[in-house]
């Protein structure tokens, strides 16, 4: 192999795990459910995954709509405080045992038809106590079959009918169906009034809204950090025929900013407005919570610490009385080797002992 073969394949080598060092520094959090579509007071199960790094220790927080869903179990682990469900957890093996894929299980009842928003947050170590950049991704839950509202119980869809051009195992309509589904029912089937000014859906990406969003609540509050310019607001209205109009998400200022989202009705005439009161921290503000954020690190940081340095004297103790144990292995075998020698000495010289005291005769 000449020397311009070698460096290509050295240059390539250090690209190679160049990557996998740059892919291993962050990671994914998301959410599934065992049905993505679920009837009101039936238990769904919620699950926490995180993919392409591994953690030995985290701190998370998943956000129900409690209008729409209650907390029912989940493990040990876990504490709930009002809409939040709050995990804390590490690995007190000291990283032998770190976490990837599954994380967590949680159970909810539905309360209410409608959709219900999961949102996550949360803060995830590796076994060097670095704190891990990780991606969130919310998750919403269909209850009830369709958000149609049925007027009529000779308009309502049929069981089989849905089986048939709906797509379980992708929870996707299937496209060649989809369209004579809608053809077959929306002539005979009130989708929505013609002055409903409802929203169904409203959520702001990666903020929170206070309180959990419900369709008859028209006002809320949030909370946004000093880089947040751009708001990316989720609104989807329950007559899927109505318009709506977002004003205020965009070149936000330090305070407070009013963020309107108008729905007009299919009439074109009726109106309704959601408000949303987003404060933006200043710097001062901004410094505070980063300095909070990082008190929590601390905290979870000393807990680990405290836990590695417990198994590496529990290790240390162990190791010590394997080595007490391998010394009197040795000894108690050297001992059983010496009477052995010893026994097989006394019968050699006793047959000698007679040998000669025969030819003396």
């Amino acid at each position: 192999m000449n020397k311009r073969n070698l460096i290509i394949i050295n240059f390539l080598i250090l690209i190679f795990y160049s990557c996998i060092a740059c892919a291993s520094t962050s990671g994914l959090v998301y959410l599934e459910s065992n049905n993505q579509v679920i009837q009101n007071n039936e238990e769904v199960e919620i699950t926490i995954f995180m993919q392409d790094v591994e953690t030995v220790a985290y701190n998370i927080y998943l956000y129900f709509d409690n209008s729409k869903v209650e907390y029912v179990s989940g493990p040990d682990n876990t504490n709930v405080v009002e809409n939040c469900v709050i995990s804390v957890w590490h690995d007190n093996t000291g990283g032998s045992n770190s976490k990837s894929g599954e994380l967590e299980k949680y159970i909810f009842r539905a309360k209410e038809n409608g959709i219900a928003l999961f949102s996550i947050e949360g803060e995830f170590y590796n076994a060097d106590e670095e704190l891990i950049k990780m991606e969130f991704k919310d998750y919403m839950l269909q209850i009830g079959e369709t958000s149609i509202n049925n007027q009529n119980s000779d308009n309502e869809f049929k069981e089989d009918t849905l089986e048939e051009n709906y797509d379980i195992s992708n929870n996707e309509f299937n496209e060649i169906n989809q369209g004579n589904l809608i053809e077959e029912f929306e002539g005979s089937t009130n989708f929505s009034n013609e002055e409903n000014t409802n929203l169904e859906v409203l959520a702001i990406e990666n903020i929170l809204l206070y309180p959990a969003f419900d369709t008859n609540i028209t006002e809320y509050d949030a909370e946004i950090s000093e880089e947040n310019n751009v708001l990316n607001i989720f609104a989807v209205p329950e007559n899927e025929n109505a318009s709506l109009e977002i004003f205020g998400n965009q070149d936000l200022k330090e305070g407070k900013n009013i963020i309107k989202i108008i729905v007009t009705a299919q009439n074109g005439i009726s109106k309704k407005e959601y408000r949303i009161n987003a404060y933006k921290r200043n710097n001062e503000e901004e410094i505070e919570y980063q300095q909070k954020q990082e008190t929590n690190k601390q905290k979870l940081e000393e807990i680990y610490k405290a836990e590695k340095v417990n198994l590496e004297i529990e290790n240390f103790e162990e190791e010590n009385l394997i080595d007490v144990e391998k010394q009197n292995s040795k000894k108690n075998n050297l001992i059983l080797v010496l009477l052995i020698i010893l026994f097989i000495t006394s019968i050699v010289v006793g047959k000698i002992y007679k040998v000669r005291k025969k030819n003396s005769n």
